[in-house]
């Protein structure tokens, strides 16, 4: 397919090029040089364009541009490159003459005329903006070693949380804004690419566990990063008001790379190769298999399996295979081995079962970008990126190509027209996660067994039980796989009506489709037992949405002496629709074949699409007194098909004032080059889910004999059946009462440059209130639903937000920059629905995360440990000891896990009730960016920090007394007597334990959910890059204007307490904020290196 993307393109990029060059021979010439005012090195990729113009071009290697075609008249010619202040010089250009403007530009960090993108894609200089706007340029991007999209927006702005769910290729990453604004649902932010909104949701599986197998990667996946010229993050909703309930959790607003008129064709290339592999920490390495401290090989008795003598079965031998949670790992240190043992066996290697299966991930990206002018017609940007992504098993893959154009035209002397198409195909298998993934299995494994050997010498797998295969059987026979083809189109039309006043149409359309499938082959040996094998579930997802703004815009126009207004009116529509088919099929008959009809039973099912519609109008002014006062006024009323048809208008308004008091006062002390100060309220609204106002039915099915007890009861009987159908009712309620959500912000923000513009800082404080949520709140089941959809509830957000930015050192040849972001959120459940004062948002039903009314959001709650004078722990006080202290079982207690009299002798007494244990969410974010420059030399460092956050890590109870895998258990058998009050004496404990099985359990297991939480703070090495440019002398003997070799490290050093190294994880792909606080056996992430070259020519 790559092959036919480039002979597709080929053809048409010579045309592209024979045309610039015929049309860049008529009118006159401006070109010129850009240096260094201090070194007068030359400056690449400097940006030089026209005023009054589209005309424009980069600067070479050797700083040379050349603008074409320019008509004949008198222009300002500006530059910008990043690092330099920006220059302007005025030229006369005559028919077919050639202007000489040469520029030499001052180093400066900070730039304070810079031009941001706002909402609706318009370009605003800073100075002139009422919120803040963080933005990421496309020389940032380069520096990161994240093929999500999401993913390379860790570290890039204050005031968001990214977290990625895992390190399997195609696993979604998530983003926040300000904190979690819903209370059950995701709070990702709206993003917009080339002024359309895209998808980058996560489409849950039909019938699918979160619990068992985890969940499929979001949409960021699909995008190129080398096709992005530039990133803004709008915050505050402020910033986000013309964009509408959509953007009521912030924007995101990405603008792609494009050509620029009178530019002559240039080509960028870069490829990159890069090796990851697992971090594998938190489990035992030094203790084998077996009980009591005796050992055991792992290995079935009928397979030759080994036990030292006097294993404490029946049999002798361990009852149990090593795929089973239960699988003991109580034998010896690897110190301590018997020497009847190395007799039997030879020499006990031990090593983490983890890394004998897992592989080096290696992953290739190449891209090829061309860019150049139609002369006086426009510029092109053409491009092609490939992408293939390994995994650490030997089934997971992201394998993407993206094939990109963007053509502007000048069609008149007042008409533009700017199209983009993207052209993305993404493909990726992975294996499960969660449950029944091999990433589960492989914990339970002792570190003395050995698994590298996958296959009998008759090709048959290894097994290590009647139905347990080797791990690597299983994951190359039952993954899952997504191929999803999706087109992304947008098309502006610009015309300037008279002076100053532009009217523009965007319209944009994002489909795709997503085939799924699941595959489980048969199973040989069942099938020699007469016994059923193979499963399969096969989906066409599409979902489609289409996005048209019409703008009239005014131009700043001075309405007397010192005030001039800008401002525009339009009109949104937005529409989407999705659809699904499935199929499933169960019991396969030929094996490795995955068409439904080659299984027993097939079934097929599919829902009517899903539809919905949103229209909206919408104006905003901003005044402008003397340059240093800025007031802005946006208002926007929508309708949406969602809600009421009598009540689904409703309208939302924001102001904001932004006033530079260097100015205002002229006040301009050395130190201070600039200040200003912002004060923003606005109010955002949000419509309902789809198919809320009224109850829902769904296809029947009948309970078979075993009364649901059988997860696949064969005698169930499921509708259609023998050509009837059935259907049932939903259980939930609907509500034709609905109202919009609404959710109030206010905003005061502060920001800095000085000391020559060679630093800055950005302060916001913000306050957000989000009330009349819409979700599903739980009713009596004898009223024949379980929930109904309806407005409550009272969710707060407050904060604030640092940004600070500075160049200690600038030389000649030298330049460190630093960047950082500091981010504290507070939150506050102040309200629920009347009679609820929880809800259930992650984990089973014990332990869980939940939102607790008068408690912040992500709640842990789970049985605790009682407690001395804390009535919600137990009844327990003794008014001489310390509040708080541990209450400890006596000679007599006996265990709820175990009841055995005395079992719990000195150990933790559990709750009798469940109770918050906890807050998950932390105390504040930072990230850290460091940039050194030395001549050609680059070297960056990106630093983030968590401080604060608790994660209930589920793994912990199956891990630890169980079968003694956990790190908690390395320091076994030692005796330690615990501090804590004898729950009858009421004194200090003085009964010693030994940290056996027992202890582990009861401290750390089943019902012991408080030994279950860690700590989930970091500080985290994101990325270190190292580059070099290779110099120009070199590059002129090929041919290429810009070559840079560098090398990233990613992930290479974790900081934390939590016991297994990296406390990143979500097995639900982001469902809701709290899903990432709960570990339950994710894919592990991943630490690598990426080698790569990026070039111009």
């Amino acid at each position: 397919m790559t092959k036919r993307m480039f002979l597709t393109l080929g053809p048409g990029l010579l045309a592209l090029a024979v045309a610039s060059t015929v049309s860049a021979q008529q009118g006159g010439t401006v070109m010129g040089r850009v240096t260094d005012a201090l070194s007068t090195e030359p400056l690449a990729n400097a940006q030089i364009s026209i005023d009054g113009t589209t005309r424009g071009n980069l600067s070479n290697a050797e700083g040379r541009y050349i603008i074409l075609n320019v008509p004949a008249g008198t222009y300002t010619v500006r530059v910008r490159i990043l690092g330099y202040a920006p220059a302007e010089q005025e030229v006369t250009v005559t028919a077919e003459g050639t202007h000489m403007v040469d520029f030499a530009l001052t180093q400066q960090a900070i730039e304070i005329e810079a031009m941001v993108v706002t909402a609706l894609g318009l370009e605003r200089e800073e100075r002139a903006l009422t919120y803040p706007v963080q933005t990421v340029k496309a020389d940032v991007l380069e520096r990161t070693p994240e093929v999500n999209l999401v993913q390379a927006l860790q570290g890039q702005s204050a005031g968001i949380q990214v977290v990625q769910s895992s390190g399997r290729p195609g696993a979604s990453s998530t983003i926040q804004i300000r904190g979690q604004s819903t209370f059950t649902g995701s709070s990702q932010p709206l993003f917009i690419i080339d002024g359309i909104p895209v998808s980058i949701d996560l489409d849950a599986e039909s019938g699918g566990s979160i619990y068992g197998r985890g969940q499929a990667g979001n949409r960021g996946m699909d995008f190129d990063l080398t096709n992005i010229e530039e990133i803004s993050v709008l915050r505050g909703a402020a910033a986000t008001a013309l964009y509408g309930s959509r953007a009521s959790a912030g924007a995101v607003v990405i603008t792609t790379k494009q050509g620029t008129p009178g530019q002559p064709m240039r080509f960028e290339y870069s490829t990159s190769y890069r090796m990851d592999n697992p971090i594998i920490e938190g489990y035992v390495t030094d203790w084998a298999a077996g009980r009591d401290r005796l050992l055991c090989n792992g290995i079935r008795q009928v397979d030759g399996g080994y036990c030292q003598s006097g294993y404490p079965t029946d049999s002798g031998f361990e009852t149990r295979t090593i795929t089973s949670s239960s699988y003991p790992g109580w034998g010896p240190h690897r110190d301590s081995i018997p020497a009847e043992v190395i007799a039997a066996l030879g020499e006990v290697v031990f090593e983490d079962s983890r890394s004998q299966f897992y592989q080096t991930a290696q992953t290739l990206d190449n891209s090829l970008r061309a860019t150049g002018s139609l002369g006086s017609a426009g510029s092109f940007t053409f491009g092609i990126s490939h992408l293939n992504q390994g995994d650490i098993t030997p089934t997971g893959k992201l394998e993407r190509l993206n094939a990109t154009a963007n053509v502007s035209l000048q069609m008149s002397d007042r008409l533009t027209s700017t199209t983009s198409v993207q052209r993305i195909n993404t493909r990726n298998p992975w294996p499960h996660d969660s449950w029944v993934s091999v990433h589960h299995n492989l914990l339970h494994i002792p570190p003395n067994v050995d698994i590298r050997t996958a296959w009998n010498e008759d090709g048959t797998p290894v097994m290590w039980g009647s139905n347990s295969p080797h791990y690597q059987w299983v994951a190359e026979n039952e993954y899952r796989d997504s191929n999803v083809n999706r087109w992304i189109v947008s098309q502006r039309f610009s015309a300037n009506v008279v002076s100053g006043i532009r009217i523009t149409n965007t319209v944009g359309l994002d489909t795709y489709l997503d085939e799924r499938r699941t595959f489980q082959n048969e199973r040989p040996w069942r099938t020699a037992q007469g016994l059923n094998s193979g499963y399969t579930q096969q989906e066409k997802l599409n979902r489609t949405q289409l996005n048209n703004d019409l703008v009239l815009s005014l131009d700043e126009t001075r309405l007397a002496d010192d005030f001039s207004i800008s401002g525009l009116v339009g009109g949104n529509i937005w529409m989407t629709e999705t659809s699904r088919i499935t199929g499933r099929g169960s019991t396969i008959v030929i094996p490795d074949y995955y068409n439904v009809e080659n299984f027993q039973d097939q079934r097929v099912f599919a829902a009517l699409p899903e539809k919905r519609r949103l229209l909206g109008l919408y104006a905003q002014a901003t005044l402008d007194y003397k340059g240093w006062s800025y007031f802005t006024l946006t208002g926007r009323n929508d309708w949406s098909s969602t809600l009421p048809k009598d009540a689904n208008s409703y309208f939302y308004p924001s102001a904001s004032v932004g006033v530079i008091f260097t100015d205002a006062l002229n006040w301009h002390p050395g130190w201070l080059q600039y200040g200003k100060v912002r004060l923003s309220y606005a109010k955002v609204g949000n419509d309902a889910p789809p198919y809320s106002l009224s109850s829902r039915y769904f296809s029947a099915s009948a309970p078979g004999v075993h009364q649901g007890s059988y997860q696949f009861d064969p005698t169930t009987i499921t509708f259609p059946f023998r050509g009837q159908v059935g259907f049932v009712q939903g259980t939930q309620l609907g509500n034709p009462l609905i109202r919009p959500e609404s959710t109030t912000e206010t905003e005061i923000g502060l920001e800095l440059r000085g000391l020559n513009n060679r630093a800055s800082l950005d302060v916001s404080y913000y306050s957000k209130k989000s009330y009349d949520q819409i979700f599903r709140v739980p009713s009596s089941a004898s009223s024949g639903y379980t929930s109904i959809v309806r407005n409550a509830g009272d969710l707060r957000n407050e904060g604030w937000e640092v940004t600070v930015r500075g160049r200690p050192i600038q030389t000649r040849d030298f330049t460190w920059d630093l960047t950082a972001n500091w981010t504290r959120n507070e939150n506050s459940v102040i309200e629920l629905a009347p009679g609820i004062d929880n809800l259930h948002l992650a984990g089973y039903s014990w332990p869980s995360i939940r939102i607790m009314e008068g408690l912040p959001y992500g709640v842990i709650w789970g049985y605790g440990y009682q407690r001395n004078c804390m009535p919600e722990t137990g009844d327990y006080c003794f008014p001489d000891q310390p509040k708080g202290a541990l209450i400890l079982g006596d000679e007599n207690c006996a265990s709820v896990r175990f009841n055995r009299a005395g079992d719990c002798h000195g150990l933790p007494i559990r709750t009798q009730r469940q109770l918050p244990l906890g807050s998950a969410l932390p105390d504040w974010l930072a990230n850290f960016r460091s940039v050194f420059r030395y001549k050609g030399i680059g070297l960056s460092s990106l630093w983030d920090i968590r401080k604060g956050s608790q994660i209930l890590n589920f793994e912990i109870q199956y891990t630890t007394g169980r079968n003694g895998r956990h790190i908690l258990t390395n320091d076994r058998y030692q005796e330690v007597v615990m501090e804590g009050i004898n729950q009858t004496t009421g004194q200090p404990n003085t009964h010693p334990r030994i940290k056996d099985p027992t202890y582990y359990e009861l401290v750390h297991g089943y019902d012991k959910h408080e030994g279950q939480i860690e700590p989930g703070g970091f500080v985290k090495l994101r990325e270190v890059t190292l580059s070099y440019d290779i110099p120009r002398y070199t590059l002129d003997r090929i041919g290429v204007d810009r070559a840079t070799v560098y090398v990233i490290g990613r992930n290479l050093g974790i900081w934390s307490d939590f016991s297994m190294g990296d406390p990143e994880g979500d097995i639900s792909g982001g469902v809701n904020s709290a899903w990432q606080y709960y570990r339950h056996f994710p894919a592990p992430q991943t630490r690598g290196l990426t080698f790569g070259v990026r070039t111009s020519f």
